[in-house]
């Protein structure tokens, strides 16, 4: 998962009046990933332990080398399903979601957690408007003072204030709007917030390839294809830490930032028609371009010019951005604003 703290966090958090009654009637897995989890995950399940009875089957997908699976068949329910698997954090997800029988499937990640209500609400909300997928943004534990993640800007820059359910147009727009403003991230943000429709997740399956991106090209591939919800209040919580992932050289990250955006202009043809994709690219070029001239430095007059050129070049291109970002904002404001 690729989400930086890159924006200014302000949390809307969820009021009991504006929780919806659950009536039970939707089927939930709830999905623990582990994997050497032994110090922590006593205190994890304590914590969930307050939302499992909404869940008709619990799954472990672990990959642990010390005693986190024996603590979990001592925490947990005796029908939990117990999943092992080498390590590999999209392909141990993708693992546990193929043995899913329920409807709905909220994955609990090790030191994030969701209020009961919440979850209830949202499940309610994906029965009632028959969605895929329903994001929130959380609260971030141990952050940087004032920073967040893109949905939470989102969030405040639009004004959401209530469920909203953007059509296939707007959806790809706006995931485009949020990879163009902060990079390889994804307006999805954590899973451990969001509640997805099990049958949407076994037909797309994470990729592994991607390192950390995961999710990030997960949804970027398949947003168009998803009924998603945005619900702008937390019910839950996300603890930053130090990623585990493989890591990748800033050229791979600079290549999958294409490809997540040459995913969503294959899926949707009005982006395309609204968008210069070829402006897009040619910008993004030239930043990788520079980027590799100002690692090397010969010192050569040849060189320096060539990197004012690139310079002067990006500097075009980047004005040319700013007006196509801001043709963008202006259309899902005009969107977004006319919601209910």
């Amino acid at each position: 998962m690729l989400q930086g703290a890159v924006c200014r966090a302000r949390y809307k958090i969820m009021k009991s009046s504006e929780f919806v009654e659950f009536n039970g009637d939707v089927s939930l897995a709830v999905i623990f990933p582990t994997r050497n989890n032994e110090s922590e995950i006593e205190a994890h399940f304590r914590m969930a332990k307050r939302f499992l009875h909404l869940a008709t089957e619990v799954i472990v997908v672990d990959s642990s080398s010390d005693k986190t699976l024996d603590l979990c068949r001592r925490c947990l329910p005796q029908s939990t399903k117990i999943i092992k698997h080498p390590p590999g954090l999209y392909e141990s997800w993708n693992a546990a979601i193929n043995a899913v029988k329920s409807d709905y499937i909220y994955i609990s990640t090790i030191g994030d957690s969701i209020e009961p209500s919440f979850l209830e609400t949202m499940l309610e909300l994906c029965k009632s408007n028959n969605l895929d997928l329903l994001i929130s943004p959380p609260r971030l534990i141990d952050a940087p003072k004032k920073t967040g993640w893109p949905i939470h800007e989102i969030v405040s820059e639009f004004n959401l204030s209530s469920l909203i359910i953007p059509n296939q147009f707007e959806l790809v727009l706006l995931n485009f709007y949020v990879l163009s403003q902060y990079g390889l991230c994804s307006l999805s943000g954590s899973l451990a917030s969001n509640v997805m429709r099990a049958e949407t997740a076994k037909r797309n399956p994470f990729p592994p390839e991607f390192g950390g991106g995961g999710d990030v090209m997960w949804f970027a591939k398949n947003c168009a294809n998803m009924r998603v919800g945005i619900v702008p209040k937390c019910g839950s919580t996300f603890m930053v830490h130090t990623s585990n992932h493989q890591k990748f050289s800033v050229e791979h990250y600079d290549l999958w930032w294409l490809q997540a955006i040459s995913y969503l202009f294959e899926s949707n043809t009005d982006l395309a028609n609204t968008l210069d994709y070829e402006l897009i690219k040619k910008h993004h070029t030239c930043k990788m371009i520079l980027k590799e001239l100002r690692k090397s430095s010969p010192g050569s007059f040849n060189h320096t010019v060539k990197k004012a050129k690139k310079w002067l070049l990006k500097r075009y291109l980047s004005v040319l951005m700013y007006v196509e970002l801001a043709k963008i904002k202006k259309l899902l404001s005009a969107a977004l604003s006319s919601r209910p």
